[in-house]
């Protein structure tokens, strides 16, 4: 009896190692992708790496900003979608969170959600002043839909691609932009003002987008 209850137990402990994460709400597993948050603009051949801080005494949020020396790692985690509004159909892309290494519970947050009705007009609604921030993982729908992203490979020889997709109706944000205190926010590029693609990387070769 012993031995049977301790395989049962080894099993078991397997099993619940290998199940998806339903922390929040949210049905995920990590991906096994993993880097720091990388930009790059091959074209203008110009990089920089972001993470997360906030000033001395302040209750805020974390807030993503360029460093020259940036550490902090990030894993993608495939998520089931909280509900059919959520994206999620892209060919050779996969859907869900991208969370702190450090603390898994804690999810990369877009500061903007964009949409654009039938007229073309484009609505941008903003929390946190438009600045990407590091906060809880939730299952709530508005918060999730800042925090859902994809991630795709691309070009076999470049890094996996970031994108902010929210909603299915939400405008793709897959660009990163600096403010004048070098906060980082995301954007859908519409107004083509070569901001850098979004990288989950060690690294991002020249010959990269």
């Amino acid at each position: 009896m012993k031995v049977s209850a301790i395989v049962f137990a080894a099993a078991f402990f397997a099993l619940s190692q290998a199940a998806p994460s339903s922390k929040n709400g949210l049905k995920c597993k990590p991906s096994g992708k993993t880097g720091k948050i990388i930009g790059h603009n091959g074209g203008a051949k110009h990089r920089d790496m972001y993470e997360f801080n906030f000033k001395a005494g302040s209750s805020g949020p974390k807030v993503l900003r360029a460093s020259d020396d940036a550490t902090q790692e990030f894993e993608f985690y495939t998520c089931e979608a909280p509900s059919d509004k959520f994206a999620g159909a892209a060919l050779g892309a996969s859907y869900g969170q991208l969370r702190s290494k450090d603390d898994k519970n804690m999810c990369v947050t877009s500061g903007t959600s964009v949409t654009k009705n039938e007229d073309g007009l484009v609505s941008i609604t903003s929390h946190n002043d438009g600045r990407v921030t590091l906060e809880k993982c939730s299952s709530d729908e508005e918060t999730a839909r800042r925090q859902w992203f994809s991630v795709s490979q691309g070009v076999p020889t470049c890094p996996p691609l970031l994108s902010q997709m929210g909603f299915k109706n939400d405008v793709t944000q897959s660009y990163i932009g600096q403010n004048n205190d070098h906060t980082a926010h995301f954007e859908a590029n519409l107004f083509y003002n070569m901001d850098e693609h979004i990288y989950l990387a060690d690294k991002v070769p020249n010959g990269c987008k």
